[in-house]
């Protein structure tokens, strides 16, 4: 008997543990289920206990309709249908145990914020005013570097524009090439200058100007090499014996109407490069390489724009591109460390191939021939060239 009244008592944390585990569930299927099934679970248990209670004090229940014990029965139903109000209390009295250990809780976890902040805030004040002074003495380093070089690149510069200046008044016939570059250089040089007078007093946006200044000295640098080379040829060929006898003598007028076909021939390349994703800086002036490739802002290569006329007859198929061809490139490339692409082109039958010069390949490179195919017309042959003439952009980004 007691064991039993044990069990039952035990059954009555039921409606209380449901209040107290009803708003823990995410759905409100659940917590509606919950408030209307809690309160019946507890009704047994009550109408048991209340009918041993009866029991005990001696009234007669009995559900077999006799006379003598029907209003026992009547008590007892009659007890069921409170006892579901006194379940459903029972349940509100779970809900608000939640409630309050809810409570409780929330103000343990603020406590604890709390005293986390007051032991890391000291500290994390210190690791920022490490921080800050490391980057502080990380930047004055690099600019007094940069400093360094810059005077010492634009003393070079100087005296390459003296050297320029004599070489002027000896050659006449590049006269007014050379003369046209010096006024760019100049031009670069003051600009330079004047971005490296304006960037004082710059702090976060120093070191991507760092990095703009590092490529308009590679260029300019390029173009000195490269004029400084084009000087030296030409002083040794007037160094030679007047009388010596040439291959080929081509006049004022043939070197530029070439002149003007290559640079015909280098918008259509440039126009074709923008049209598949890059960005390029185009240039024509003696000593500077012919393209600049970028995609999504950084520079991805350096080109160099060839452009002959070949024809599917032997000894005219081919043509040989030595280091001489693009040597400017080749400089400018190994400065900013990137690789170098030629780009050829047939004017003959508009076949395009494409070479690619890799950074590590630069100082061992001396020349490559164009393939067979580029002066053919056949089918086959012209999409294979296509195919890999796609295939050496889209290495560098492109949508073709």
């Amino acid at each position: 008997m007691i064991l039993e009244i044990a069990l039952v008592s035990s059954i009555l944390a039921v409606p209380i543990l449901a209040g107290a585990l009803k708003d823990k569930s995410s759905s409100g299927t659940i917590r509606v289920l919950t408030t209307v099934i809690a309160p019946v679970a507890g009704i047994f248990p009550l109408c048991y206990l209340f009918y041993t209670i009866l029991q005990q004090a001696g009234v007669q229940v009995s559900f077999d309709g006799s006379s003598q014990s029907s209003y026992g029965s009547v008590v007892v139903i009659i007890f069921a249908g409170v006892s579901y109000f006194i379940s459903l209390r029972m349940v509100r009295f779970g809900e608000e145990i939640a409630r309050q250990e809810s409570s409780g809780l929330r103000y343990d976890i603020l406590n604890v914020a709390e005293q986390v902040w007051a032991i890391m805030e000291p500290k994390l004040y210190e690791h920022e005013s490490k921080v800050e002074a490391i980057t502080k003495e990380t930047f004055d380093k690099k600019m007094k570097g940069y400093t360094l070089h810059f005077d010492q690149v634009t003393n070079n510069m100087s005296s390459t524009l003296r050297f320029l200046k004599d070489a002027f008044v000896q050659n006449t016939a590049s006269n007014a090439s050379l003369v046209s570059a010096n006024k760019e250089m100049r031009q670069e040089l003051d600009e330079l200058r004047k971005e490296h007078k304006d960037s004082n007093g710059l702090s976060f946006e120093m070191m991507g100007l760092c990095n703009k200044y590092d490529e308009k000295i590679a260029i300019a640098e390029t173009k000195a090499e490269a004029l400084d080379s084009i000087i030296q040829q030409q002083g040794q060929k007037m160094q030679q014996p007047q009388d010596q006898e040439t291959d080929t003598i081509l006049t004022p007028q043939d070197g530029m109407a070439n002149r003007t076909i290559g640079i015909e021939e280098q918008h259509k390349m440039a126009g074709y490069l923008k049209s598949i994703g890059f960005d390029i800086k185009e240039s024509h002036g003696a000593g500077e390489a012919d393209f600049i490739l970028r995609n999504d802002g950084e520079i991805v290569a350096i080109g160099s724009n060839k452009a002959y006329t070949l024809y599917d007859e032997p000894k005219r198929m081919q043509r040989r591109i030595s280091l001489k061809d693009v040597e400017p490139e080749i400089i400018l490339a190994k400065k900013l460390q990137m690789p170098l692409v030629v780009l050829v082109t047939n004017r003959k039958n508009c076949r395009r191939w494409a070479c690619i010069i890799k950074q590590d390949g630069l100082s061992e490179w001396t020349g490559v021939s164009t393939p067979v195919m580029l002066a053919k017309d056949d089918e086959s042959s012209g999409r294979i060239l296509q195919e890999e003439f796609a295939s050496v952009l889209a290495g560098f980004g492109a949508v073709v």
